[in-house]
């Protein structure tokens, strides 16, 4: 479910949610979760904000409070929020001004999204395969990778000392190397065949 928030004034002194915007900031139902007006600096209430690289962010760098003072859109932006409680959730936030008929920003939209389990397998997935690199290149084992989709291949350098071929001698296409590495009698079963001739 994506968080929505409304501000209801154009310097953003209250902003309310929905449910999942309630239960993702450990809010009350018909809490305002403002952090203060959007042209004041200083950090309000009991949640902090930090940007994407860690560094805490005073309550007009937020996403709304942003789109608020500036009357511009703000797309996609990461951010942490540090909830009541002490829980870290890792949010992609948006915020669209809501303007009167004459222009000027009348309070604001924005709509938050979850991902802090999907940044926690992709930290994941990125230290399994530096391990993996590693080891592969310490053992100097005769390792690749084959991608069947794009027919990309990865490949250690211990495979190259197997084959005999130098790094400027090989070529990465698929067919090359599962001619050369894969067994003749097993390529049919590793490659497709489009890709394998």
């Amino acid at each position: 479910p994506v968080a929505i928030f409304f501000a209801r004034d154009p310097d953003g002194t209250v902003i309310t949610s929905n449910r999942a915007g309630a239960r993702l900031y450990e809010a009350g139902a018909d809490e305002n979760v403002s952090v203060g007006r959007a042209s004041a600096p200083e950090r309000h209430g009991p949640r902090r904000y930090f940007d994407a690289s860690g560094r805490e962010l005073a309550s007009d760098e937020l996403v709304m409070q942003r789109a608020l003072r500036t009357n511009v859109e703000v797309r996609n932006e990461q951010l942490t929020v540090v909830t009541p409680s002490g829980r870290k959730r890792i949010m992609l936030g948006s915020a669209t001004p809501l303007r009167d008929a004459e222009g000027r920003v009348r309070g604001c939209l924005g709509a938050f999204l979850d991902v802090t389990e999907l940044k926690a397998s992709e930290a994941a997935l990125a230290a399994s395969e530096a391990r993996f690199r590693l080891a592969a290149e310490a053992s100097q084992g005769q390792i690749f990778d084959l991608d069947l989709d794009t027919g990309r291949v990865e490949r250690s350098h211990g495979l190259y000392e197997l084959t005999g071929y130098r790094v400027d001698e090989a070529d990465t296409s698929p067919s090359w190397w599962s001619r050369v590495v894969i067994p003749p009698d097993d390529v049919a079963d590793v490659v497709p065949q489009s890709q394998g001739q």
